[in-house]
Formats: structure tokens, C-alpha cells, sequence
């Protein structure tokens, strides 16, 4: 199930892994990349950027998707 509106144009049914921010802060950790003492993993982050006034919704499920295993996501507005 798609975690998208189905009134959305980027909603489509596939066949997805299961959200689990514990395995994933797991593996994370395991291959390396700590959290720091701001609760981000420092060395990684990814900026999403974006014009469309429709994106936002979608750019708030990643940016809160990755912050729940340590990921920093600045939105940029575009």
C-alpha cells in the first residue's frame, strides 16, 4: 500500500520492504555511521529539492522517514 494519497499522481500499488527504522538505525550503525550528539548521522544527509507546490506532501514523508534513522533532510523549495 502506498503511503500517498490515491489522489496523488505519484500513487501507485508495489510491492514494498517494511518500514523498520530499527533494522535500518542497525544496519546504519553497524556499517558505521554513528549518531552524533545532535541525533543526525553527520555524514549523511540529502537535499530535496523541488518546485512544485504538490511535492510538499511528499517531501515531509521523507524528510520525517529518514530523520526516524538519524537522516538529515533539508528541504529546498524551489
Amino acid at each position: 500500500d502506498s503511503p500517498l494519497p490515491s489522489s496523488s499522481p505519484y500513487h501507485v500499488a508495489v510491492e514494498r520492504d517494511a518500514y523498520d527504522p530499527d533494522a535500518a538505525n542497525a544496519a546504519l550503525d553497524a556499517a558505521g555511521y554513528p549518531v552524533g550528539s545532535d541525533g543526525y548521522r553527520f555524514r549523511l544527509g540529502l537535499a530535496y529539492s523541488t518546485s512544485l507546490p504538490t511535492a510538499a506532501p511528499q517531501a515531509d514523508f521523507i524528510k520525517q522517514s529518514l530523520a526516524a534513522v538519524g537522516i538529515d533532510v533539508e528541504i529546498q523549495s524551489g
